[in-house]
């Protein structure tokens, strides 16, 4: 399919750099983060006692999770395969945690982004349009969810599992809006108890498939248990990608 011509300026390449970062959705660094926000990288030196890291200093424009502050580490480790540095001047979505150590800190597979970031290439001539794009996705989502104050939390690590035509049952629509995003109450015993659209597709015949496909296809599961100790919420959000040359539009749960 045609997103497979923006991966590799997207995503570091884990052959190239040999660093095993597992790829991780939008909802999935929200709910592993303890801070997100959009910054302008001011300063950055090497940490005099810990040497695989770098402080930076930043200035904050946009918080969308976590505390307000004015400087971060990253765990830069410039002599490994997983090597990561941010230019002084340069603006990035963050993604960051606290580890065992309590140091607040990203790295290369945080899934933090350079927003201003150029792409200059002739194989592939839209990388930059497509890189902002998807990028411009991602922060249009975090303002939705920072506006209605929707928290996305997954205590009990449940997963989902799509029918295997999912996804070809939502090609080739015409719509405006660029996600859809709902609340799922989820049973003790993993079954579905309520469903809430928080922001649907303003296609009304897509959004009542979407709301049905939801209540009789999902499957939530968690790996080593069948039971919870309580109900669970989660939000879902759904990602329109519109229709490219011979390619139709077609929606989907990657944030690509």
């Amino acid at each position: 399919m045609r997103q497979f011509t923006i991966i590799p300026f997207l995503f570091f390449s884990l052959k190239i750099f040999a660093c095993d970062c597992a790829e991780r959705s939008l909802l999935q660094k929200i709910q592993n983060s303890d801070f997100i926000g959009i910054v302008k990288i001011l300063k950055i030196s090497p940490d005099k006692v810990n040497h695989d890291y770098h402080n930076i200093q930043i200035e904050l424009k946009s918080i969308y999770k976590g505390p307000q502050i004015a400087s971060l580490k990253i765990l830069s480790v410039l002599n490994s395969s997983c090597a990561f540095y941010t230019p002084e001047n340069s603006t990035w979505l963050i993604f960051a945690t606290y580890g065992k150590n309590k140091i607040l800190s990203f790295d290369r597979c945080s899934g933090s982004l350079e927003i201003d970031r150029k792409i200059v290439s002739r194989k592939y001539p839209n990388a930059e349009s497509n890189y902002n794009k998807m990028i411009s996705m991602k922060i249009e989502v975090l303002e939705f969810l920072k506006m209605k104050n929707i928290q996305s939390t997954n205590p009990y690590n449940l997963e989902i599992s799509y029918c295997q035509n999912w996804w070809t049952a939502f090609k080739g629509y015409n719509i405006q809006n660029k996600f859809a995003v709902y609340e799922v109450l989820i049973n003790r015993d993993l079954s579905i108890n309520k469903i809430v659209p928080l922001q649907e597709f303003d296609n009304y015949k897509l959004a009542i498939k979407m709301l049905n496909c939801i209540k009789n296809n999902l499957v939530f599961y968690n790996k080593h248990s069948t039971i919870l100790p309580d109900q669970s919420k989660l939000i879902l959000v759904y990602y329109f990608y519109p229709a490219e040359n011979k390619y139709p539009s077609f929606i989907s749960q990657y944030d690509l």
